[in-house]
């Protein structure tokens, strides 16, 4: 990428996330630094304003690229307690997320999982978007980047805007959990088939119980 070999905004954007699952002790902000290039790679390729795109399936890729993005946001400010860096003024979130639809060419195209294995995942991801929604507010509010030893007396009203936004996301947080918790825990006990689920399933389905 540093040469140049590579001009397609896309395949960066991919490539840098790819990278961003790298972090050393040396340089423990690098998966960050990483997500900030693959971000800007998917912006250059339009993939925020993929709902624009007229032609489905250039549309769903700068789709899936988007949401990937903001998927690996959301796991990199809850691992480490950074602020997000796609929130609302970056992308307009009442654009729904991956649906099972966008996922649905790969279920039987996949080498390593079969069909039905393919559809709980996707459920799964589906479940992850809508809750990279709805824990927005709580994490703009609780990883801001402001210093708390600068927050004076006059900053009674910015308080009162973080318990508001607070109470939005425990409301948010609180939907998510009537509509995904029990499948959830039904898709990493068992399978559609009534089998032991699929190890892949049950580590994915409780990773994002465990987020939320």
């Amino acid at each position: 990428m540093e040469y140049g070999l590579e001009h397609n905004s896309i395949a960066l954007a991919q490539a840098c996330l790819l990278l961003s699952l790298q972090s050393t002790m040396m340089n423990q902000k690098l998966n960050s630094v990483w997500l900030s290039k693959a971000i800007a790679h998917a912006e250059t390729a339009g993939a925020n304003h993929y709902y624009r795109e007229k032609d489905s399936s250039h549309r769903l890729s700068l789709k899936r690229l988007w949401w990937s993005c903001i998927l690996r946001d959301r796991m990199i400010s809850l691992g480490v307690r950074r602020m997000i860096q796609i929130g609302p003024e970056k992308f307009d979130f009442d654009q729904a997320g991956l649906e099972a639809e966008d996922l649905a060419e790969e279920c039987h195209e996949s080498d390593v999982y079969d069909s039905a294995s393919k559809k709980s995942l996707s459920k799964i991801v589906v479940a992850q978007c809508e809750l990279a929604v709805a824990m927005m507010p709580m994490m703009i509010t609780a990883y801001c980047d402001e210093n708390p030893s600068q927050i004076d007396g006059s900053s009674v009203s910015m308080l009162m805007h973080s318990m508001t936004a607070v109470e939005k996301a425990s409301t948010e947080l609180s939907v998510w959990a009537r509509r995904f918790r029990l499948a959830l825990v039904c898709l990493a006990d068992e399978d559609q088939d009534g089998h032991d689920a699929n190890p892949s399933i049950t580590l994915f389905a409780y990773m994002t119980l465990i987020h939320y």
